[in-house]
């Protein structure tokens, strides 16, 4: 794949995810691709560290600092980390 087709896909899955966000009226939820992930819920990744998300000032969710990485986004998180399994509390 070249890299503008990289470029067109990310910004592409980037747009989605925005306006998926924004049709999620429930702000202890956020949509990543087809999977629906619960603010403040803690999520293992396929390398068995932990994550925590909490809603940051955009609306986006980010990782908290109880987290594998601090603050980055669930997209990038789900991209470069996943699958993210929820762990029973």
């Amino acid at each position: 794949m070249s890299e503008i087709e990289e470029t067109i896909r990310r910004i592409v899955r980037e747009e989605i995810r925005a306006a998926m966000r924004l049709a999620t009226t429930d702000q202890n939820r956020d949509i990543c691709g087809s999977e629906v992930y619960e603010v403040g819920a803690r999520y293992e990744d396929r390398d068995g560290d932990l994550w925590v998300f909490e809603r940051g000032g955009n609306g986006e969710l980010r990782s908290t600092y109880g987290s594998y990485r601090q603050r980055e986004t669930l997209g990038y998180v789900v991209d470069t980390y996943g699958p993210l399994t929820k762990v029973p509390s």
